[in-house]
């Protein structure tokens, strides 16, 4: 739906210039990335509920800084470690049962 917005933006890109990596890429970003994705986000809300299925999205940005360290060599900074750890304490503290108060 965008290419057209994309090519009115720079008319000089036509498609029959691209070349054969980045039709690669955008096949990856349509299958992987989107397709994939949105399948499993659906059996996720199917199998356990809206509410824990937003609550573990929390996790992505997590998953995507290790998933950069360990395939990219990225190097980590104390803060995102930190950050990622209070991701998962977040994540944690939500799924405990709650307590129930006593009268």
């Amino acid at each position: 739906m965008l290419i057209p917005i994309a090519l009115n933006e720079c008319p000089w890109a036509t498609v029959h210039l691209a070349h054969a990596s980045a039709w690669g890429a955008l096949a990856f970003l349509v299958g992987a990335c989107t397709l994939l994705a949105l399948l499993w986000w659906n059996i996720a809300l199917a199998r356990v509920g809206a509410g824990r299925t937003a609550l573990f999205t929390n996790l992505v940005p997590l998953f995507g800084l290790l998933f950069s360290w360990l395939l990219l060599g990225e190097r980590l900074a104390p803060i995102q470690l930190l950050g990622g750890l209070l991701s998962v304490a977040g994540v944690v503290a939500c799924q405990r049962p709650a307590r129930r108060t006593g009268n």
